[in-house]
């Protein structure tokens, strides 16, 4: 595309049909623009680099904000548009309900114009614009139909990610701290000067929280120094996930640390890595190594429901971000204070191995202190199958 690239993993791959998801990679150039489209499936993005906005449109919201704009002929006017924010690590969208559960996930492109690698064969527009009539699009959009050409023209190859000529004139959620009051008195939110007649929808559909920051380090659930830390994000602190029945999960290990054996009760989990790299072993139901190697930055795995996984980092720092298919997603360690193998006895535990008791009471106590994170020192070396 003309200002960036959008990579896509496989969706007919094995992990990917077992967990039921899709995967893309979007690169956005410097002013480069993501082509406004809308979605029939939940949608989860994280941000991995980078600054830049982002804004979820709901039909039928009112446009509560007004950004100055100047036009070809002289002057200024107010240009109305619904809330845009700067980079948070998480968005989460929501698609139509009754279309969540497509089997085909797919893209309708609003201004696209270009051609994709796949759509080589066919016409270069393909937004769905494009398919109308141009003098019935004239008439609904009370314009002339030399813009409606201009929109509809197939001649403009620059694709779903196009590049901006100058700034995006539009009004941005003020910054938290330092920032917020200068941009506050530089913008007025139209919210605040809110019709009395409206229903009052605005207040919970049109307000509801899409975003959060879960690579703010001071939000870490679980945090071990020296060793790493977990930060969540579940329905609890982003109600909006439980409709898209997803929560993520940001972790970072240090210094060949580890992450406890542990499954999902109630979820897969698609992992991608962020910095560095880490040894991974994946066990299914049989006790069977189904997965023995290293994940590297950029490279993505789906762990199934309940099938065991430990990770350890290779390196000084590993860092990853999982999006898991449930909206409170369950882990169970096999090991630390709060595991499965403390919660049974230890008589239990001797025979069921077919070891001593004084055994059995090492393999309970021994790790009784740490959490899900350790340093691992005591661990055995991790190996990659050739």
């Amino acid at each position: 595309y003309e200002a960036g690239v959008v990579e896509t993993w496989d969706p007919n791959h094995d992990q990917f049909q077992c967990s039921g998801v899709a995967v893309a990679r979007h690169t956005i150039h410097k002013n480069g623009l993501l082509s406004p489209y809308y979605i029939n499936y939940p949608q989860l993005i994280y941000v991995i680099q980078g600054e830049g906005l982002t804004a979820t449109i709901i039909p039928g919201c009112p446009e509560t904000f007004q950004s100055p704009q100047h036009s070809q002929h002289g002057g200024t006017f107010q240009d109305h548009h619904q809330q845009s924010t700067r980079r948070h690590s998480c968005c989460a969208r929501r698609s139509n309900p009754r279309e969540e559960f497509q089997q085909q996930q797919q893209w309708w492109r609003l201004a696209s114009r270009g051609k994709g690698q796949q759509e080589q064969q066919k016409r270069s527009c393909n937004n769905i614009l494009c398919g109308f009539d141009q003098q019935i699009l004239a008439e609904a959009f009370n314009v002339d139909e030399s813009l409606i050409d201009k929109i509809q023209n197939d001649d403009d190859r620059k694709g779903g990610i196009i590049k901006v000529r100058g700034d995006l004139q539009m009004i941005k959620t003020p910054r938290s701290g330092r920032h917020s009051s200068q941009e506050e008195s530089e913008y007025e939110s139209e919210s605040s000067k809110r019709d009395p007649q409206m229903n009052g929808i605005e207040e919970t559909i049109c307000s509801v929280k899409l975003r959060k920051n879960v690579g703010d380090r001071s939000r870490a659930d679980i945090y071990t120094p020296g060793v790493g830390r977990l930060v969540t994000l579940n329905n609890d602190n982003l109600p909006i996930l439980r409709s898209l029945k997803l929560s993520v999960e940001r972790g970072d290990l240090q210094n060949r640390a580890i992450m406890a054996p542990h499954w999902n009760r109630n979820a897969h989990s698609i992992i991608y890595g962020l910095e560095g790299s880490a040894q991974v072993q994946v066990v299914d139901n049989n006790g069977n190594s189904v997965f023995n190697g290293e994940l590297r930055k950029g490279q993505i795995m789906t762990v199934p429901q309940n099938f065991a996984v430990v990770k350890r980092a290779t390196g000084q720092n590993f860092q990853w971000v999982a999006i898991n298919t449930n909206e409170n997603a369950v882990i169970a360690s096999l090991s630390g204070e709060t595991s499965v193998l403390m919660a049974i006895p230890q008589e239990v535990l001797a025979n069921a191995f077919k070891i001593s008791n004084e055994e059995a009471s090492r393999l309970k106590y021994s790790n009784q202190y740490q959490t899900t994170l350790s340093s691992g020192r005591r661990s055995s070396q991790m190996t990659a199958d050739a």
